[in-house]
């Protein structure tokens, strides 16, 4: 299992993970557009990055919560900038209908992107995906109750397993519990901001335990077997 971490934009945070070790970062579109340290075209300047694995997500949920969508040609331009190797669809939540619409129109200009499917999507459609694409990412799954979460994930991993990354899986229970090709998360530097908030002066301390157990566990859960040959 391979786990990218969730960036913020901002060096200090940046630093911090690289000398944890880190190697693969996620980096979401909308928080550079919106919240990053600097100014365009830097935030769109991946080259500092490439000593990491990087993923690029469109950044739908935080764009969702802020009421300021992503537009396609948008987002196309930056990834034409960024020219990262791996990224996943534009996706819009609530609205398969435009998700699966954007996936197809990047493909058909060239654009080879992850897609994404969600939790609140029709089912029939994750089958779709997966007799489609190698690799599908499930996005969705962060604001349901754990309950329902988990008997989700049962559901979709007692078929025949499939490559799968999850969008916004930190959890170490959810971690430990599914064979995940990968997954990413932004929650490790919620301690952080939790500690931040009591008046801790040390800030750094929670973030790099959290750092190191995701760590520790990315070691202790390989790939499983039938996974070994994707190119993710």
């Amino acid at each position: 299992m391979q786990f990218y971490f969730g960036w913020n934009g901002h060096h200090d945070t940046l630093a911090l993970l690289r000398s944890c070790g880190v190697s693969r970062l996620l980096v979401s579109y909308v928080i550079l557009r919106d919240y990053a340290e600097g100014r365009w075209p830097g935030r769109a300047d991946l080259r500092h990055l490439a000593d990491m694995d990087v993923l690029v997500d469109s950044g739908a949920f935080s764009a969702f919560r802020s009421g300021h969508p992503v537009a396609l040609d948008e987002y196309r331009a930056f990834l034409d900038t960024a020219q990262p190797a791996r990224y996943l669809t534009l996706d819009v939540i609530g609205d398969w209908h435009t998700t699966l619409a954007h996936l197809h129109t990047l493909e058909q200009t060239g654009y080879t992107p992850i897609p994404v499917w969600h939790a609140q999507d029709p089912w029939p459609l994750l089958g779709d995906l997966t007799a489609a694409y190698p690799l599908v990412a499930l996005g969705g799954l962060v604001p349901l109750r754990p309950t329902v979460r988990w008997s989700l994930l049962r559901r979709i991993f007692s078929t025949p397993v499939h490559p799968y990354h999850g969008l916004g899986i930190g959890s170490l229970d959810l971690l430990r519990g599914f064979p995940w090709v990968s997954c990413d998360a932004s929650s490790w530097d919620y301690h952080a901001i939790f500690w931040r908030s009591q008046g801790w002066s040390d800030k750094w301390t929670p973030r790099q335990q959290h750092i190191h157990q995701l760590l520790a566990l990315e070691r202790q859960n390989p790939r499983p077997a039938v996974q070994q040959n994707w190119p993710w």
